[in-house]
């Protein structure tokens, strides 16, 4: 199963044990780590990881995170379909199009690869209600896709 995963995911894994909600994010990112599902992220979810954890890593530290991410958590990077690895492009008016229904600037340009992605179906994302509605493909929090799926694996 193909599965697009959000930032806040990562970001609880990395920064933030004590939340309560880190047993059930460790869960679920099992699942990527250990080849249950396939993971997909997109370009600008790495780099708002990044610019998080810059504020509390060295640039020794973040050079690592940023080069390792994608074999640390089992997932694979996507870019805009009109960018390259090292320029990133996209349409702005479809931009605006999402910007339209009420989504921030960020979330719309992850939810435009993540559409763009026709072989990805479902997203996780602990701020699922920020995408609800905004696509035609399925929206989950990481417990949400335990439940419904976590048998699959059990």
């Amino acid at each position: 199963m193909n599965v697009f995963i959000d930032s806040d995911v990562y970001i609880i894994d990395v920064r933030y044990k004590r939340d309560l909600k880190f047993p059930i994010n460790k869960e679920f990112l099992s699942l990527a780590i250990d080849t249950k599902i396939s993971a997909f992220s997109s370009i600008f979810n790495l780099l708002e990881i990044c610019g998080i954890l810059s504020f509390n890593m060295n640039k020794q530290g973040l050079e690592q995170t940023f080069t390792s991410f994608s074999s640390t958590y089992n997932t694979n990077i996507l870019f805009p379909k009109s960018s390259s690895p090292t320029e990133i492009r996209f349409d702005i008016l479809d931009i605006y199009k999402l910007i339209s229904t009420k989504i921030a600037f960020l979330d719309s340009l992850i939810l435009s690869v993540f559409q763009e992605a026709e072989m990805i179906q479902t997203f996780v994302s602990w701020n699922a209600v920020h995408f609800r509605g905004k696509t035609g493909k399925e929206v989950l929090t990481p417990e949400e896709f335990l439940k419904k799926y976590g048998s699959e694996w059990a």
